[in-house]
């Protein structure tokens, strides 16, 4: 979904800041649904915050995740064997 572009609802567990930070993604608290709604608020109330985060969200995704970064790291880890 970062991919295309959607900013990520999401509770910090576990792993999750790994793939998203407040610049990408309406974090909150574990079980807490306020933060949640108010950000979904300010992304319906402000089209150029959801376009900031949205791209932000894509980029994330595409340098961390995409076919170009994971298939170079992939190539040095066996040629390191």
């Amino acid at each position: 979904a970062m991919s295309s572009g959607l900013v990520p609802l999401t509770n910090y567990t576990s792993g999750i800041t790994n793939f998203v930070d407040g610049g990408c993604a309406i974090l909150a608290p574990f079980e807490e649904s306020a933060p949640i709604v108010e950000g979904i608020e300010r992304l319906y109330y402000d089209p150029d915050l959801f376009l900031k985060m949205s791209y932000a969200a894509a980029l994330r995704s595409q340098s961390q995740c995409g076919r170009r970064f994971t298939l170079e790291r992939e190539i040095k880890l066996l040629r390191s064997e």
